[in-house]
């Protein structure tokens, strides 16, 4: 499975030097393009994220690059746009489409996203944490509740009791991604 990886900078970046650099740490294949002289995408293969902290560090100490870095899984229009804010705000980090998407939701000063954040946070704690072991282990009770270190009967007690009082059932795509959503907000 390939990823998509847009690589941005405040000043012209010097591919070949880069290319060099990538030889070393990824003996695969990439495509590469570039969206304008301070901005290349590269698609590669999913295997290149485990030695991606590796190459952006080599990248960081042998050139003078203030580098924006976003991980996607298609490119498009929005990555440009992304990457561009990134680029533009100087966010020198890597991150992910998905993390840049919330943290934009989270700089929105709309009165919805402020209902959800307070009523995502009048919740239980205990249920709250119940809720998000749920969706991080795939549904899984026996994983969640021992991740908890709960008792399996316990920790569905905790969910019947998160899915009463909010009325969501996290089987359900839609609504478990809404409450993904709001407790990220």
């Amino acid at each position: 499975m390939n990823k998509v990886i847009y690589f941005a900078s405040d000043t012209p970046l010097p591919w070949q030097e880069i290319e060099g650099i990538l030889s070393q740490v990824y003996p695969g294949t990439w495509l590469r393009h570039w969206l304008d002289k301070k901005t290349i995408v590269l698609t590669i293969d999913a295997s290149f994220l485990n030695v991606l902290p590796s190459f952006l560090s080599v990248i960081h100490e042998s050139m003078t690059l203030n580098l924006s870095t976003l991980i996607t899984f298609k490119e498009d229009a929005l990555g440009a746009w992304a990457i561009a804010w990134l680029r533009d705000h100087r966010v020198l980090t890597m991150t992910t489409m998905g993390d840049f998407l919330f943290q934009q939701l989270r700089l929105t000063q709309s009165p919805f996203v402020s209902f959800v954040q307070t009523w995502i946070h009048e919740l239980d704690r205990d249920l709250r944490l119940t809720a998000r072991a749920y969706l991080h282990h795939n549904l899984k009770v026996t994983h969640a509740a021992n991740a908890l270190f709960l008792h399996r009967n316990t920790f569905q007690y905790r969910l019947q009791k998160f899915m009463s009082m909010t009325g969501m059932d996290l089987k359900d795509f839609d609504q478990a991604f809404f409450f993904k959503l709001a407790d990220q907000l």
